[in-house]
Order: structure tokens, then C-alpha cells, then sequence
């Protein structure tokens, strides 16, 4: 996929770098932590399937951490949108159960498989984390606090009924500091982390502090990826280094489930019909010729059209008799007339 991008403002200096994968935009009078004199900002682009996304942070001109300052989506780029013909329904919220493995062990790649066995680790409601106070649920970061461990793992399972029903799935995480999620074994979210293969000492990409400790951050997923019955997300999160002071992991999950679609009533079949009852033969008048094409029909001399018996059908009343067949000799005669006479 190729994207391209412009960006426009001011600044005193610039670079754009492949960093492990993830393409960084740097613009102000370092890279990295901004000096004591002048803010350094620092562009994230995220590429989600045909979704491109960014992340604008700025650091506090002091050599503190970068604050995430605003998010959006490329101009005339495609963004999630969920279809009007759904509800949403959550399968994953705030506060539910999690498993999770926090213990510094190398986990390699086997723990975010469905038949991995996780019976023992220990489990906790969301959030988890250490460091913030606001944790449901706190996580160990080892016994040094100046080299806590890089990486904690979570696992959690969720149910979802009528799979087929789900035509948008939307993934919310908090992270802190960076985070990759995968569904059902497959990967589905990568922020802040590089884009090479990970192992438990790679290191986030950036420092999370400030108002971005309780940043949300939305991914498309594909519903496809979904099975009926129980499916599982599992989420590991990666610290800056051994002296970060915290790490934090949410997550909710909705999807747009179909409403059902009412079926139309059907159309009734059109019934045979005539434009002026009386007028047997179709020519638009009644004559006493109209009058013997109806008795010819009673005599079954003629097989007559729909159209046809309905016009010999004077009175209109669902038989062809003699009687009608004198009705249009008079209606011919202006001494009578059918059921709606011709003007």
C-alpha cells in the first residue's frame, strides 16, 4: 500500500525516519527529547489495513515525556466508519476478567495461542497496571525497582453469538507504554512498539506520561477473524526501560451487529382487469357488437382474454351471464349501464 502524506507548519528543523519499522516525523530542534529551550513534536502515522491514521505528541520543552496532543486520520483517507444497520454491542468492557502473566518470564510466542494453557497465571479485573492509583488490578514489576520488567502478559476470553451478524468490529486500548494485541493468535493492534518481531526485553518506541496515560487508542478489526463461541484476545505491553515508572492495560471491544432486515410484504399478483366493464371487444365503446361477443362467451363459443371476461362481466359481479350480455345491449342503446360506464 502506498500513502502520501503532507505535512505543512513551521518549524526550525525536521527529519522523517523508517524507526524498526514504524516511519517517524520529527519536527522542532531535536529528535527525541526536546531541549530546555524549545518543544520538540513528534508524528506517529499508523497504517491499518487501508485505514491510515496519526498521533501528534510534544514533549514539555523541560526533557520530560512526549504528551500525545491530538489524533485524526489522513485528509480524504478512508476512517472506520460503522454502517447504519446495526446496533452496537460490547463483548469486551472495563472491569472484566483477565489472566495475566507478570512475572518477567520470556513467554516467546506460544501464550497468545487458543490452546496455550494459562491455568496458571493469576487473574484480575481491568484495569491493570502498576504506578497510576487508578488499577483495579496491580500487576508486579519484579523485585528491582530500577529494572522493572519490560513486558506483562494478559489474556481474556470473550463470546460472541451469530458471528455472521457482525459486520464491524471496534477495538479500544489504553496503554501505557507501548502495546500489540492478537485475536484469536492473529495480530490486530501494534502502538508504540516497533514493527520487527518483539521478544520480552524489546522496549516501547516512546515514553507515555501525562494525559496520554489514559489515552484511548481505536483499531479496525476484521470480523472475519471472530469464530462462534468463545474467542480469545490476548495483549502484551512493553515498558520504555527497567526505570518507567508505571504500565497500565484496558481494553473494550464492540461490534455493529445487523438489525434485521424487515422482509417486504409481496406483491400481489395483479388482478386481470378490464378498462370499462362493458366493453368486451377492447375498442373503447360499447355496441350491441360488445353485446353478442358476450354471448358467445356464455355459449363458450369464444375463449375470452382476462381482460375481455372482466369487461363481459357487466355487473362486475364475478359471473358472465345472460343478464350482462342484455346489460351491454342496453348500456349500447344509452338504456343502461355497467358497472363503470364509459364516459
Amino acid at each position: 500500500m502506498n500513502v502520501l502524506a503532507y505535512l505543512t507548519g513551521h518549524t526550525h528543523n525536521y527529519s522523517i525516519v523508517d524507526i524498526t519499522g514504524v516511519w517517524q516525523v520529527d519536527a522542532g530542534h531535536v529528535r527525541g527529547l526536546g531541549d530546555t529551550g524549545a518543544r520538540s513534536t513528534f508524528i506517529m502515522i499508523n497504517i491499518n489495513n487501508d485505514v491510515v491514521s496519526y498521533d501528534t505528541y510534544r514533549d514539555d520543552a523541560a526533557g520530560g515525556d512526549y504528551t500525545l496532543m491530538h489524533t485524526g486520520y489522513l485528509t480524504g483517507g478512508p476512517t472506520p466508519t460503522p454502517t447504519p444497520l446495526c446496533t452496537m454491542e460490547s463483548f469486551i468492557n472495563t472491569g472484566d476478567y483477565w489472566f495475566y502473566r507478570d512475572d518477567g518470564s520470556d513467554q516467546g510466542t506460544a501464550w497468545r495461542d487458543l490452546l496455550f494453557d494459562d491455568t496458571g497465571w493469576v487473574f484480575g479485573p481491568s484495569q491493570l497496571g502498576y504506578g497510576d492509583g487508578d488499577e483495579a488490578t496491580v500487576v508486579s514489576y519484579g523485585p528491582d525497582p530500577n529494572q522493572k520488567f519490560i513486558t506483562t502478559y494478559f489474556r481474556h476470553w470473550f463470546e460472541v453469538t451469530a458471528v455472521s451478524e457482525i459486520n464491524v468490529l471496534t477495538l479500544e486500548l489504553l496503554r501505557d507504554d507501548g502495546g500489540i494485541v492478537y485475536l484469536n493468535g492473529n495480530e490486530i493492534a501494534r502502538t508504540n512498539m516497533p514493527g520487527d518481531p518483539v521478544d520480552f526485553m524489546t522496549t516501547a518506541l516512546v515514553a507515555v506520561g501525562g494525559a496520554s496515560e489514559s489515552s484511548w487508542h481505536e483499531f479496525a478489526v476484521d470480523p472475519a477473524l471472530v469464530v462462534d463461541g468463545w474467542n480469545l484476545m490476548a495483549v502484551e505491553i512493553h515498558q520504555i526501560s527497567g526505570t518507567s515508572s508505571d504500565i497500565s492495560m484496558d481494553m473494550t471491544v464492540r461490534g455493529c451487529r445487523l438489525l434485521d432486515t424487515p422482509t417486504p410484504a409481496p406483491t400481489p399478483s395483479p388482478v386481470p382487469g378490464c378498462v370499462h366493464h362493458g366493453d368486451v371487444n377492447l375498442d373503447g365503446i360499447i355496441s350491441t357488437g360488445d353485446a353478442q361477443f358476450a354471448f358467445f362467451i356464455i355459449l363458450s363459443m369464444i375463449s375470452p382474454t382476462p381482460e375481455e371476461a372482466c369487461a363481459a362481466d357487466c355487473n362486475g359481479d364475478g359471473s358472465i351471464t345472460s343478464g350482462d350480455a342484455q346489460s351491454i345491449f342496453g348500456a349500447a342503446l344509452e338504456m343502461d349501464d355497467c358497472l363503470d360506464p364509459l364516459p
